[in-house]
């Protein structure tokens, strides 16, 4: 299990908030549980919705 708390406090320097580096897929036995703010200024939330990870 890895917990990711704050995406969207990440910093916006070499696109750390697009979430291009969190794992599309992960074997069955791993979660991964992140939290961010919902607004979309914070880039995090949509980011995830794109990725279809909510």
């Amino acid at each position: 299990m890895v917990i990711l708390d704050s995406l969207d406090q990440l910093d916006t320097s070499h696109n750390g908030r697009s979430l291009m580096w969190l794992p599309a897929s992960q074997p069955p036995h791993c979660k991964i549980i992140v939290s961010s703010l919902p607004e979309e200024n914070y880039e995090t939330f949509p980011a995830l919705k794109l990725a279809e990870l909510l």
